[in-house]
């Protein structure tokens, strides 16, 4: 049975359609796998960060003796097991340091940097003034964190991770940072409170 001229442009153009689908699926899953990859380094750049925050602020309030340095987690984490690889075999002036998560602001215990996930927005507020005064610095990469009353907040700029300091907040809980961490940051002035 001879082909029609029509059923060999049909074919050609079934193929083509075939070959443009296998480009399209190659190129979404290499943006899936090329975004998985971006948000994995953005979070050992961020976990790098809270490790180093430790070295340039100075806790005022003196630290029980043999207790470890905890960075605390509250909320979603973001992190993964990034932040227990980046502060692995290391320690903060002689101290050990630990990783603990807290699912919400009732289960929050002592801790020198406490990460404020973004899923906490909603419940910043009751947060912050759960760790008011404690001397533990507060860092999140929730947006306008430094003016609503956090200490430091990680903003991307350009895909890179910068950060942000309040050094009102920082004061007021009676942290002091290091004028080499205040160069490198944005600094950020709280909005005024409203009761």
């Amino acid at each position: 049975m001879a082909r029609s001229p029509c059923d060999s442009d049909e074919t050609a153009r079934k193929r083509a359609d075939f070959r443009l689908e296998r480009v399209r699926i190659f190129a979404a899953l290499f943006l899936m796998l090329g975004g998985l990859y971006a948000n994995e380094l953005e979070y050992k750049v961020k976990a790098a960060f809270l490790f180093n925050f430790s070295k340039f602020i100075e806790w005022t309030t003196p630290l029980p003796q043999g207790e470890p340095f905890v960075i605390g987690i509250v909320g979603v984490d973001p992190f993964g097991d990034l932040l227990e690889q980046t502060v692995r075999n290391k320690t903060i002036n002689g101290r050990s340091l630990v990783v603990r998560r807290y699912s919400n602001v009732k289960q929050l215990g002592p801790c020198h940097i406490l990460f404020i996930s973004a899923s906490e927005r909603n419940r910043l507020g009751s947060i912050l003034q759960a760790v008011a005064g404690t001397g533990t610095l507060t860092v999140s990469e929730i947006e306008s964190f430094a003016a609503l009353g956090g200490m430091i907040n990680f903003v991307l700029e350009n895909n890179k991770v910068r950060f942000e300091i309040n050094p009102e907040a920082t004061a007021r809980s009676g942290l002091q940072v290091n004028a080499q961490l205040l160069k490198l940051a944005r600094v950020v002035r709280e909005r005024a409170r409203t009761e």
